[in-house]
């Protein structure tokens, strides 16, 4: 039987899986998952909250899959699907995967959630292919790529951006005399103090940061960095 999970099902929930699968979301990617927590949330919310976590009980806690509603829009995401081991079942099948997903489209229905998302990693053929046959239509590919901050060592050759500093106002005004059509430079009649970022203060709503690349004689990138809370708008 699938149902919404309470609190006399969060134990179980503590529990380490056979199998995890994680539909990654940007959120995800951006400030990691703690599927137990999510389950506390969505357990003690109100309803139409936006997180849900339904389980799959069979002789035990069989799996259990959390989803996520997008905000302003009647759409949700797959986020996190888990199978643990029972005494009958040591290895999660199809069938749980079938049952927890063909349950959340139900509910997604009644609540009038016109879009359920699920993206889906190269490796697990079988939600695939679960999800093919309830209905998911595959409709794009993507490639998510991680730089870690490089450790870098004495002498190579890779160089990190930095943050600009006071002394930097110069070079970066060379920079930009080197790569601005002559008559941007007639136009603006920039100084090299124009580059000074602002003293640091408070202020309501936004800052300036700045980035440069290169020796502090000849700079080969510089990076100015306006954050508000709508956007971060970047000048290169």
């Amino acid at each position: 039987m699938v149902r919404p999970a309470t609190i006399a099902d969060l134990w179980a929930l503590r529990r380490r899986p056979q199998r995890r699968i994680y539909c990654y979301t940007e959120a995800m990617l951006a400030s990691g998952y703690r599927p137990f927590w999510i389950s506390l949330r969505s357990a003690t919310a109100p309803m139409g909250d936006d997180v849900a976590t339904l389980v799959l009980r069979n002789g035990g806690l069989r799996g259990f899959l959390q989803a996520h509603k997008r905000p302003h829009a009647p759409e949700i995401d797959l986020v996190y699907l888990a199978g643990m081991t029972t005494r009958d079942h040591s290895v999660p099948d199809g069938d749980v995967w079938h049952a927890l997903v063909r349950d959340a489209i139900e509910r997604a229905g009644q609540a009038r959630i016109e879009r359920i998302f699920a993206a889906v990693g190269q490796r697990f053929d079988d939600i695939a292919e679960v999800l093919r046959q309830l209905g998911f239509q595959p409709y794009a590919q993507q490639q998510i790529w991680m730089l870690p901050e490089p450790a870098l060592e004495v002498g190579a050759a890779l160089v990190a951006l930095r943050r600009q500093h006071r002394r930097d106002a110069w070079p970066i005004h060379q920079l930009y005399t080197r790569v601005t059509p002559r008559h941007v430079l007639q136009a603006e009649l920039r100084q090299s103090a124009a580059w000074q970022l602002p003293r640091p203060r408070r202020r309501i709503g936004w800052r300036e940061r700045g980035w440069v690349l290169g020796n502090d004689a000849v700079l080969q990138t510089y990076i100015h960095v306006t954050t508000g809370p709508r956007a971060h708008v970047l000048r290169m």
